[in-house]
């Protein structure tokens, strides 16, 4: 029985998919892995131990092995990757780094009827800042 090679890789090279390892989510990337060692263990299996393997089956499988580097080498990155944010994102969508948030949580809560502009599209009393964010941290904390 054969098997075509669009069969062994498991997809075509024209479908949709991610550009980078890094926009995939940990559960795909696990499955990306176990595709891809499943399509090398086929097209081992396919070869056979022959001595003389078509070039088209070599190229496909070194393709098959830099690809699973790839996806490795993200796992690695990912495990070492810092467990704390180095900025918080406001509904807004801006990125505040750590320490401007400290700054201007601590003058906040000195102030907190006063409007602050940036936190939302609109000026926002304190009090709701100060909420958003004990919201948000808490749930942090309760996703561990």
């Amino acid at each position: 029985m054969t098997t075509s090679l669009v069969a062994v890789i498991g997809t075509r090279h024209d479908e949709q998919r991610p550009r980078r390892l890094s926009d995939l989510s940990d559960d795909a990337l696990v499955a990306e892995r176990r595709r891809i060692e499943a399509a090398r263990a086929e097209l081992r299996r396919m070869i056979g131990d022959t001595t003389t393997v078509l070039r088209p089956y070599r190229e496909i499988l070194s393709e098959l092995e830099s690809s699973e580097r790839r996806v490795v080498a993200e796992e690695e990155r990912r495990k070492r990757a810092p467990v704390y944010p180095k900025a918080f994102t406001t509904p807004g969508g801006r990125a505040v780094p750590v320490s401007v948030m400290a700054k201007a949580l601590r003058h906040i809560r000195q102030m907190p009827e006063l409007e602050y502009p940036g936190w939302n599209w609109f000026p926002t009393p304190g009090h709701m800042i100060v909420r958003e964010f004990r919201r948000g941290l808490h749930d942090r904390i309760n996703r561990r």
